[in-house]
């Protein structure tokens, strides 16, 4: 990205309360950002919502968020939202993603909850943006406070939205919303196609009725693992208290996922060597994780499916902004990565292809 960058475009971001800012509250509030404004990006530009929100490589690098340096004497990180050479109207595009960001903020500091559904129709999408936000938020345990400086107007104050959302998020929680939730088999009715699941978080059961395709499957895996979509509602905790409208059933896969080939629109990454990954559950048993620190790997998601889309796309994100930039924009942990990624993979155009 080489142009100008001007005041108007800088968000800062102000922590208080304490000389030095552990590293987990900085890399939260960042990527908290990072998600909310990919999410109204895909809404600005018209993405079609799903379960699970996949961000194109395009999108990404429109709308990606810069760190700038530190200003001295103070633990304030500027940043700049997109990249407006990207195409002719990115410019335009980005000043109106950042004025989501922003009324999105403002709206929920208000709790004005009509204006936040007029600005964000799409009830999925709006929990996850809230859910992003949320993210950002320091824990009150921590003593310190987020600011949020755009326009020499502070919009973003942490402790008032962490006061309020409180409020604000049960409105979106009580909904319904389309989720896929882990838990142990531990009843079936044949007679009623009626399965009921442990929920392993709070060990609530929880039912909801299955197709007759599936009988095989869960007669294969009694007491186990599975996992189930549907239309989700959740009590005031986050966590499932009832499944309707079921979507699918499966076992819970997370056998080893091999890297070989990834195919993109400019673009291909073949593995010199066939590398497999092994995924694990985390400590709730509702994500699958996947992880390779050598190649920057780090990923989460619900479903294996969910899994390999994110797999994709990191792959397309790693390879843009690590083995394709310069050496003299990258820190030394950023060019040992990636040194790893030359080392393992090769890339081949779509012209040498053809």
């Amino acid at each position: 990205m080489e142009t100008k960058i001007q005041e108007k475009d800088i968000f800062e971001l102000i922590f208080n309360g304490k000389q030095a800012v552990p590293a987990i509250i900085l890399e939260r509030a960042l990527e908290g950002m990072q998600r909310a404004i990919h999410l109204l990006a895909m809404d600005y530009e018209k993405v079609e919502v799903r379960q699970k929100e996949r961000i194109s490589s395009d999108i990404d690098r429109k709308y990606a968020l810069f760190c700038m340096p530190p200003q001295d004497g103070s633990i304030v990180v500027p940043t700049i939202i997109g990249d407006p050479t990207i195409d002719l109207f990115a410019s335009e595009d980005i000043n109106q993603v950042k004025r989501l960001f922003t009324d999105c903020i403002s709206y929920i500091s208000e709790k004005n909850i009509s204006k936040f559904i007029e600005l964000i129709p799409d009830r999925i999408r709006r929990f996850k943006i809230i859910e992003a936000i949320r993210y950002m938020l320091p824990k009150k345990s921590s003593g310190i406070r987020l600011n949020v400086k755009h326009a020499e107007n502070i919009f973003f104050d942490s402790t008032q939205v962490q006061n309020v959302i409180k409020e604000f998020l049960p409105k979106y929680i009580n909904e319904q919303i389309v989720q896929t939730v882990t838990g142990r088999l531990s009843k079936i009715d044949f007679d009623e196609h009626k399965i009921t699941i442990l929920y392993p978080i709070t060990n609530r059961e929880l039912e909801c009725f299955y197709d007759d395709s599936i009988e095989d499957l869960l007669l294969e895996h009694p007491r186990d693992l599975i996992q189930v979509t549907g239309n989700v509602i959740l009590d005031d905790n986050d966590h499932p208290k009832k499944i309707i409208d079921v979507e699918d059933i499966r076992e819970v896969d997370i056998s080893p996922v091999h890297l070989s080939e990834f195919i993109y629109s400019d673009y291909k990454l073949i593995f010199k060597e066939l590398k497999f990954l092994t995924p694990e559950l985390d400590e709730t048993q509702q994500m699958i994780c996947l992880e390779d620190i050598s190649l920057g790997i780090d990923i989460v998601a619900f479903t294996r499916d969910e899994l390999e889309e994110a797999l994709y796309s990191e792959l397309d994100v790693l390879w843009r902004n690590y083995a394709l930039c310069k050496d003299d924009l990258l820190t030394s942990e950023a060019k040992q990565l990636k040194e790893n990624l030359l080392s393992a993979i090769e890339a081949i155009n779509a012209e040498r292809e053809t």
